[in-house]
């Protein structure tokens, strides 16, 4: 299995469709008080082996799993969307200096909350990719009327 996985630096931010299938780019909310984002792309690679060529390797399926660390106060309003958008596929963004670099359909399959102090709570979440994901290199500038 090939594996690419990259620890994104504090100009990288991970925002979330405030619907499943937000209309523009202004329709996201940004993950406040991220702590850590990082992105593993990886690929299933498939093995042929015949007699005439021997073993042949051939393009697999590519995964994408995200993982983000964050702290907000219990009243935030953004927690809410993590239950709403828990196990369903979601529209994600990662933003590099306000622009999407990647975007795609994801799956938060796993989120986790811990309560450490006062009306604090600090959590993780890991996104699979759930639908075709796009990444822009340079990153695209903000749609901000009719469809992204």
């Amino acid at each position: 299995m090939a594996v690419s996985k990259r620890e994104l630096g504090k100009d990288f931010r991970l925002y979330i469709g405030a619907t499943a299938a937000p209309a523009n780019d202004t329709s996201f909310l940004k993950v406040v008080n991220e702590n850590n984002l990082s992105i593993k792309k990886s690929a299933d690679v498939q093995e042929d082996s015949t007699k005439e060529i021997g073993v042949q390797n051939n393009p697999g399926d590519e995964t994408y799993e995200i993982t983000f660390d964050f702290n907000q106060n219990f009243e935030d309003t953004g927690m809410a969307i993590f239950d709403d958008a828990f196990n369903t596929p979601w529209a994600y963004q990662i933003r590099y200096l306000g622009e999407v670099w990647l975007e795609g359909d994801f799956i938060l399959s796993e989120l986790e909350y811990n309560a450490e102090s006062k009306n604090t709570i600090s959590g993780s979440g890991t996104l699979v990719k759930a639908g075709a994901v796009t990444m822009s290199n340079p990153p695209r500038a903000l749609v901000t009327g009719g469809g992204a």
